[in-house]
């Protein structure tokens, strides 16, 4: 599927079922718990308030129809106003002094259901997105693939061995210290990195170059100064890693 406009709903949901299975808590435990999920031809928005306003049911009651609200609404911004859900349910009695009505939603109200869910077909996650912005759609998918990259080095053998890089960059193990250490046999750990795209020296670079940004960028740190905190034996030998690694110059970024 080829995409004009900004990440259609489909865009969206690859990365979900990439990073969880089959569900993801998008809020804080303070804030209301939101969970997707998708089974058979409907995906669904389970909400629950924060718990300390069980205790108010007025505010109980504001907050889950908020939510269902905003859900809504963000996706008819993206799939266009023809959006509908199949059904919204909440988890109350039906109210006489505000509520959710079918006309606003677009669909059948249900209440004293055994939770808040907004119910809706599929097929819409397959859908392009009808109200996109050409302009920053490219900018929008190189942020996602940016964060996907990033959480990529934080999981499997990757996140292990980088959790063991960063106790020590300037003095990193080497591969088959890092795989004694890990309890793995060598050859396997390298079968794993090469199913997540990356090998050990990639790592390694990737975080040294992460590293290196965060320096430039925060601190006032003399080009020798980071080359010894990297591991480097002197700041010529940073530069010419550094460049390898961003096509820029240290100058170049410092003070961004």
């Amino acid at each position: 599927m080829e995409c004009t406009a900004t990440p259609s709903c489909a865009v969206l949901t690859s990365a979900r079922r990439w990073i969880s299975r089959p569900a993801i808590t998008l809020l804080p435990r303070r804030s209301p718990t939101i969970e997707f999920r998708e089974e058979g031809e409907l995906a669904t928005w389970s909400i629950e308030p924060i718990l300390h306003s069980v205790a108010d049911r007025q505010l109980y009651r504001f907050i889950a129809e908020l939510q269902v609200g905003i859900h809504i609404s963000l996706m008819r911004d993206v799939m266009g106003p023809a959006f509908a859900p199949q059904e919204v349910c909440l988890s109350y009695p039906q109210a006489d002094d505000f509520g959710i009505t079918e006309e606003l939603v677009g669909c059948s109200v249900r209440f004293a259901q055994p939770a808040n869910r907004v119910a809706f077909k599929s097929e819409w996650l397959d859908q392009i997105a009808t109200l996109g912005n050409k302009t920053t759609y490219p900018t929008i998918i190189a942020i996602c693939d940016d964060l996907l990259g990033d959480l990529n080095l934080r999981i499997g053998a990757a996140g292990e061995i980088r959790a063991i890089l960063l106790r020590d960059i300037a003095n990193p193990p080497t591969f088959d210290a890092t795989a004694k250490l890990l309890d793995v046999n060598a050859r396997s750990l390298r079968r794993q990195l090469r199913q997540q795209g990356i090998s050990f020296r990639g790592l390694r670079d990737e975080l040294r170059a992460q590293l290196a940004l965060k320096y430039l960028r925060s601190t006032n740190l003399a080009n020798e100064d980071i080359a010894t905190a990297l591991g480097f034996s002197d700041a010529a030998n940073f530069r010419r890693a550094f460049h390898r690694w961003t096509n820029r110059s240290p100058s170049d970024v410092r003070g961004e």
